[in-house]
């Protein structure tokens, strides 16, 4: 199977949900298999539990990842991305479910790449590499 441009869908948090849609095409390529994983049961997964998860061998389409404080993300369809907003302090979040390497977050402050987990090293690479396509700066440190 080709691989496919990671597709976007992002909410702000705080007073109202914003801003659905995706990204005419551009972003990374996603790993080919990831449309022939059965789906994982639906847990929700704390954000520094990420590693242990490893590449999942299923899809985790529905899970939640919990973030420090009140913010969650929903893992949507293998190729697409979550983003959550903190009003308060230019905080975000960026979810991508990579499909067979698993799902890989980052998180910005204040424009500037802040940290980044994920379930495998790939998930992680994918991960870096959408924040350079999303123009997110460097600086992150690994989750």
């Amino acid at each position: 199977m080709p691989a496919r441009p990671l597709l976007s869908a992002s909410a702000s948090v705080g007073l109202a949900l914003v801003l659905v849609g995706c990204t005419g095409g551009r972003g990374v390529p996603v790993p080919a298999g990831g449309d022939d994983l059965d789906a994982c049961p639906v847990t929700t997964i704390a954000i520094e539990d990420l590693a242990a998860v490893g590449e999942p061998g299923c899809d985790l389409v529905g899970s939640t990842i919990a973030l420090d404080g009140d913010l969650t993300l929903t893992v949507g369809s293998v190729g697409s991305t979550t983003t959550v907003s903190s009003d308060g302090d230019e905080t975000s979040a960026v979810l991508a479910n990579w499909g067979v390497p698993g799902i890989g977050v980052y998180t910005t402050r204040d424009g500037r790449l802040d940290r980044v987990w994920s379930t495998s090293p790939a998930a992680e690479q994918l991960q870096h590499e959408q924040a350079d396509v999303d123009g997110v700066t460097a600086g992150a440190t690994k989750g």
